[in-house]
């Protein structure tokens, strides 16, 4: 019986071991913004001239947003395809000074949907 115990024990430790192991695998799977321009919280001394985003992987740039401080919409000359790229580039129309939030939805070659914003300002 003890035995039994015994081996009980150790292949519940291994199952653990593996789930943590699969958990964390999945974790660091999904695909996450690598970098953007302008800067998220940055402070820019001139508007930019285009919003340019970065992935870890290829995705789907499904929907991106430009607001100002009140929240209205920005309207943004990007044209939305189904091509599977790493960067992407957004012509920015005149902004006055103020703050910005770029939000953006994307979908990863494993049918993930991730979304996700931040700001920038224009002094």
């Amino acid at each position: 019986m003890l035995l039994i115990q015994k081996s009980f024990k150790k292949r519940r430790h291994v199952m653990l071991f593996i789930s943590l192991i699969m958990a964390s695998v999945s974790t660091f799977a999904h695909v996450h913004l690598a970098s953007a321009t302008p800067y998220a919280n940055s402070f820019l001394n001139q508007q930019p001239q285009k919003i340019t985003l970065h992935f870890s992987s290829d995705v789907v740039l499904t929907n991106v947003k430009l607001l100002n401080e009140e929240g209205h919409d920005i309207k943004l000359n990007h044209a939305f395809n189904h091509d599977l790229k790493k960067t992407f580039h957004i012509a920015v129309p005149h902004l006055n000074s103020g703050r910005y939030i770029v939000r953006l939805s994307i979908a990863e070659k494993g049918g993930h949907d991730m979304h996700s914003e931040y700001s920038f300002s224009v002094r």
